[in-house]
């Protein structure tokens, strides 16, 4: 996405920069930081590829 923006903005294409590519540039986590392991862990069991697959018998 900064990649993007950046590109972008080479070409004259871009107005006023975005908050989150503030961030990006700053090396912030805007979102991970606010969560803790037991949101993790909730998100992961809800997502497919959060599940561990049993092995074939």
């Amino acid at each position: 996405m900064l990649e993007n923006f950046r590109n972008l903005n080479e070409l004259g294409c871009c107005g006023r920069k975005p908050s989150l590519i503030s961030r990006l540039e700053q090396w912030d986590e805007p979102w991970v930081d606010k969560w803790d392991s037991s949101e993790l862990e909730r998100q992961k069991s809800v997502c497919p590829g959060g599940r561990k697959a049993s092995a074939p018998e």
